[in-house]
């Protein structure tokens, strides 16, 4: 099998990170505030280790600022919750994923309004600066696209944001572990994460960071291990982390995070940035192909879709003609689908990893020009 699908999940995770979740669940539990020792036996818990290790990932100073959940969609719809937007307007990217649309659309603020894209996916910066005069509460922005890879620049768009007098809420999913994150340098006030892609831990992990001075209100209440007979909480509680944790999963994350950082973030991002580029050119060079990325590509994955054939049947064939795995619809994206005019169907994804050869991407480049050439006859 090739596994040309790291975007949804990391495969196959490091030995380390199964090794970890395995001593997690065979040891004594660990929890925050509830032992002094983690599973190996080391001073201080596992959630506190690794909350100093995703600032180095985030570009945070400060690791307190810094929380786990179950995963980017509970983030995300805890911040829109906890941010109280109910009565406001929100701005949206059209890259925005449906754990950021749907919660806004249910409920989540007043009046939502989509800021274009450009066919490769980045942000029109002259329509946010116009839309920016309408005075939003708050502007969510995928960092990483995860249908085209293109990258945001966040700085430029946090400046514009804050000046506006907004917040700026990232969403990291694609990012976090293959590409570099400054939050506290570009000023973002609010950063989502997942753990099991580029992180490469097990699924059911993630979190978020809020900077320092800004409050969300916490959307769930229970023990927290501490403090156990106060009931009741005054406005600035910040109780994010309640009921029993996973704690197999976070040691497993915090096994994951530690291999990205002994490889170094930067030589992930270039090595990944290499591949993903030579794909990409010598893939511009099929007939009747339509490439839906920027040029070079940005981030580790882009799509595709044949003139010939549905995203669905390539990826079919693929799959069960040459053991490919792809992915293929919309992508949880359907704004960004049909701002770049994908077919209705979506498009095919491509997504590298760390472990991704050159021989893979060999095979499915020749595998791809067979399906096409055989697609137009």
């Amino acid at each position: 099998m090739i596994y040309l699908n790291h975007a949804a999940t990391s495969f196959p995770k490091p030995e380390k990170v199964v090794q970890a979740v395995t001593e997690a669940l065979q040891c004594p539990p660990a929890g925050q505030y509830r032992s002094v020792f983690d599973s190996r036996g080391r001073e201080g818990d596992v959630t506190s280790c690794l909350r100093k290790r995703m600032g180095e990932i985030l570009g945070v100073l400060n690791p307190e600022r810094i929380f786990f959940t179950s995963g980017a969609t509970q983030s995300l719809n805890m911040m829109i919750q906890g941010l109280g937007l109910s009565q406001s307007l929100v701005l949206v990217s059209e890259a925005e994923h449906n754990s950021v649309l749907r919660p806004l659309y249910n409920g989540g603020a007043a009046e939502v309004r989509v800021i274009p894209c450009d066919p490769a996916g980045h942000v029109r910066q002259e329509a946010l600066r116009d839309m920016l005069a309408s005075g939003p509460a708050a502007v969510f922005i995928n960092h990483c696209s995860n249908v085209t890879g293109a990258i945001q620049d966040m700085k430029e768009i946090s400046r514009e944001v804050h000046e506006a007098g907004g917040i700026l809420v990232a969403d990291l999913s694609q990012s976090a572990g293959v590409i570099p994150l400054h939050l506290e340098e570009d000023q973002v006030d609010i950063g989502v994460f997942t753990g099991h892609k580029g992180l490469r831990g097990p699924q059911g992990t993630g979190g978020f960071y809020i900077r320092e001075g800004l409050h969300v209100r916490p959307l769930f209440y229970g023990g927290t291990g501490k403090d156990s007979e106060r009931l009741r909480y005054d406005d600035d509680w910040e109780g994010y982390e309640v009921g029993t944790q996973n704690g197999p999963g976070l040691a497993g994350l915090l096994a994951g995070v530690e291999s990205v950082l002994s490889e170094g973030i930067d030589v992930i991002y270039a090595r990944e940035n290499q591949k993903i580029t030579s794909l990409y050119q010598k893939m511009k060079q099929i007939p009747g192909i339509h490439l839906y990325a920027p040029d070079p590509p940005e981030g580790p994955l882009f799509s595709f879709s044949l003139q010939s054939l549905t995203p669905q049947d390539t990826a079919y064939i693929l799959y069960h003609g040459y053991g490919i795995v792809t992915r293929v619809g919309l992508h949880c994206a359907p704004l960004l689908a049909r701002a770049i005019h994908c077919p209705k169907q979506g498009s095919v994804r491509i997504s590298i990893g760390t472990t991704t050869t050159e021989m893979e991407m060999n095979t499915f480049l020749k595998a791809l020009q067979e399906i096409a050439a055989e697609g137009e006859k």
